[in-house]
């Protein structure tokens, strides 16, 4: 099974739900860590660069960077059409401006972006070289020089401590916004 599959990412309404209430209700730190991103990307990424955006769906760091710098040039690639559908409706008309890649990596134009991200989006592609793979292929489609923001999960299913790790994300959620059931 693929990770589209696996996590959902394919259904229309986990993709809604996803992009209203996403990471920020998980993940510690999610707006800080939007906000550092445009301001590390700038270094390389001027007024009207081009970013390659991986893992797009839901356009949590999409709208973030449109706010931030309205001139860059957006790159915006996932597989989940249900997740860049989403993602186009929390944009509304600023989603015009953007170029959207339904795919992976692969399915990108070997453009040569000023800057690339890759945020909580790596530990969803397999660890059978694609993870490789992937960021070869981002790559090859970054000028030299280029800044990369790379942000994953990094527990170690099956490691002593990753059910304490994981019950960090529970109470998070729980704390956020979700019942216990849902996160």
């Amino acid at each position: 099974m693929d990770s589209v599959e696996e996590f959902g990412f394919s259904d229309p309404e986990n993709a809604r739900n996803y992009a209203e209430t996403g990471p920020a209700s998980f993940v510690p730190g999610f707006k800080a860590l939007h906000r550092t991103t445009v301001q590390l990307l700038s270094e390389t990424a001027d007024t009207d660069g081009t970013v390659l955006v991986l893992g797009a769906g839901g356009g949590h760091e999409l709208q973030a960077f449109t706010e931030a710098r309205p001139n860059w040039n957006l790159i915006a690639v996932d597989p989940a059409a249900a997740m860049l559908d989403a993602a186009k409706e929390k944009l509304g008309k600023t989603a015009a401006e953007i170029e959207w890649v339904e795919g992976v990596i692969q399915d990108a134009p070997i453009t040569l972006a000023d800057a690339a991200t890759c945020l909580l989006t790596l530990h969803v592609i397999a660890d059978d070289r694609a993870k490789i793979e992937t960021l070869k292929e981002v790559r090859k489609r970054l000028k030299p020089g280029a800044l990369f923001a790379l942000v994953d999960n990094c527990i170690e299913i099956g490691s002593a401590d990753a059910d304490h790790c994981l019950d960090r994300y529970l109470h998070y959620a729980v704390d956020s916004v979700f019942t216990r059931e849902q996160a």
